[in-house]
Parts: structure tokens; sequence; C-alpha cells
């Protein structure tokens, strides 16, 4: 496997409620998704590192959660962390509020450092480099903002394609989340979702326009 930056967990998790957490979101993911992964997630068993995918539902993290077997620590929206139930999922999972800097300059600051500090602890972080949903289906530009997290604290990183979520209920492809019809094609049951990874790239490789290009390649057409 690839060697993480910093000082070396061993994957463990924190806590009894995070190792139930994790357990339950695996579970509920795949019994709402028909979930294909191809081939291997190359995240290395122990140490910080990064997975960075593409944006295409609130639900995501749900799908990157079930597809490792490490227990992974999220940076979201700090306003949908706010939100009561998220609140709770944000204690319970150590996930990290972030926010842009002309609205929320403190928030920013303090996201970079605790995802600093988590991949020094040797954890695993998910990034979703868009910054934001995708409202049409496609990639958005990734945000330079990862270059400055592998510069500061030097991890691999995992470009990660998720495939099969564009249209689904949770996307914005019906004008927002929950929009779209409950059942069928386009509804929640089974709805089969595709997740294909490209090797690591080593923190000296890492640039937003790289990584984007490559996260492009893997999804292909498929939204």
């Amino acid at each position: 496997m690839i060697a993480g930056g910093g000082a070396e967990r061993s994957g463990a998790y924190r806590n009894f409620g995070e190792r139930l957490l994790h357990l339950g979101v695996k579970l509920l993911a795949k019994a709402m998704f028909r979930l294909r992964r191809h081939g291997p997630l190359p995240v290395p068993t122990s140490g910080g590192a990064i997975i960075a995918p593409n944006h295409v539902t609130f639900v995501d993290a749900l799908i990157v959660a079930a597809l490792c077997d490490r227990p992974v620590r999220f940076v979201i929206d700090a306003d949908r962390a706010r939100q009561p139930v998220v609140q709770w999922f944000v204690r319970l999972a150590g996930a990290i509020p972030i926010a842009p800097r002309k609205e929320e300059p403190a928030t920013l600051d303090a996201a970079f450092r605790l995802i600093g500090d988590a991949l020094r602890a040797g954890d695993l972080v998910c990034i979703f480099p868009e910054g934001s949903l995708t409202d049409d289906g496609e990639i958005h530009d990734f945000r330079p903002g990862i270059e400055r997290i592998v510069r500061e604290t030097p991890v691999p990183v995992v470009p990660l394609a998720l495939r099969g979520l564009w249209g689904s209920l949770f996307s914005q492809a019906h004008g927002g989340p929950f929009k779209g019809p409950l059942l069928g094609p386009a509804g929640i049951w089974r709805r089969e979702v595709e997740a294909v990874a490209g090797a690591a790239l080593p923190p000296g490789d890492v640039t937003a326009e790289r990584l984007e290009a490559i996260v492009r390649s893997l999804r292909g057409s498929m939204a």
C-alpha cells in the first residue's frame, strides 16, 4: 500500500460511536444503492491521506464512507454542518466545517488548521475540491485549496470519480435535492452507482488542475 505522511495511526476508530456510525453508513449505502467499485481504493492502511472525489449529491459522503475500510473525516459546508441532525454527525464523525473566505474567514482558517492536524495524526480525510455540488452534472473547476493543504501537510491524494448519481433524488438535476421522483430510475432505491479510483498522487505532484483532469478522465461521460 501507499505510505501516508505524518504520525501514523493504525486506521483505528476514535471511539465506539464512530465505529457504529461507520457500520451504519455502510449498511445504509448498500441498502440504498447498488455500489460498484472498479478495483481497490488505493488508500494507505494507516497514516494520513486525502480522498478527492467529484461532488454530485449531498450523500456523496455516504458513498465514500461505504467504500472505505477506514474511518473517514469529511470536510463539509459550514452552513450544512450547523443543521441540527448534521451537527450530531459532525461531532461523532469528526467532520470539519469549511466556508468561503469572503463569507467566514475564521471558519476557513480553522478548517485548514483542523485538516492539517487530522492528516498529521494519521487520519483519512475526504475533500471535495469543487467546493460545492454540481448544478448541471458536469465537474466544476477544482479549487486550489487542496494545493495549500498538501504543501503544508504532505500526504498522498487519491482521485476518485463517482458515477451514476446525477439525476438521482439527491442531486440538483430536478431543481434541488428531493425535488425529483422518489421511486423509479431517478429515485433512491437501488440506483447503480460506480466508484473509479486513480492511483494515489504523491504530494509533490498534486495540483488542482491535474487532480481535476484525472477525475474527469476517470468519470468519463457517465455523470
